[in-house]
């Protein structure tokens, strides 16, 4: 399953778990809906939260089962081998306010684990603080160049998390 198909299987997942976090939090809001074409391409925004007095984005990443291991830790692709804007350009260039970052249980049916990160707290901590990564790589798959960052670094910034595997 490619990042796209396990994008797209997570969508109800990713509403599922923001509409319990606004009821628990006792937010009040109109609808949780999936974020347009451009909003999604050009502003990493996944899903749109949309009230009276708000609206919320939210940026999501899902990924597979295997990954678990690494659930103390959070990544962010810099550098995209086709030349295109990074995942980190549009996150930071944009006015995304939270980012909930997933992971697949074996079956692929729900999360094994999830947090929800104030992704504004996490820009700031990276720019003000200047919080390195705690490591980079290259996926073999896409060849995109990922950071990744310690949750020890952003504990305050982890508003929820939630799953089987906490």
């Amino acid at each position: 399953m490619n990042r796209f198909e396990m994008d797209n299987k997570a969508r109800p997942l990713y509403i599922k778990y923001i509409k319990e976090w606004l009821n628990q939090n006792k937010i009040d809001y109109w609808d949780v809906v999936e974020s347009n074409f451009h909003q999604d391409i050009r502003e990493s925004t996944d899903i749109v939260v949309i009230g009276e007095k708000l609206q919320l984005r939210f940026s999501c990443r899902v990924r597979k089962y295997l990954d678990i291991k690494y659930k103390n830790e959070f990544t962010i692709t810099v550098k995209n081998p086709s030349g295109a804007k990074c995942e980190k350009d549009k996150l930071f260039e944009t006015n995304v306010d939270y980012n909930l970052y997933a992971f697949f249980d074996s079956n692929k049916k729900d999360f094994t684990y999830y947090k929800i990160y104030d992704w504004i707290e996490v820009k700031n901590k990276l720019y003000k603080n200047k919080i390195k990564p705690i490591y980079k790589d290259i996926s073999s798959k896409s060849g995109c160049v990922f950071e990744a960052y310690d949750d020890d670094d952003f504990k305050d910034t982890i508003i929820k998390k939630g799953g089987t595997n906490i």
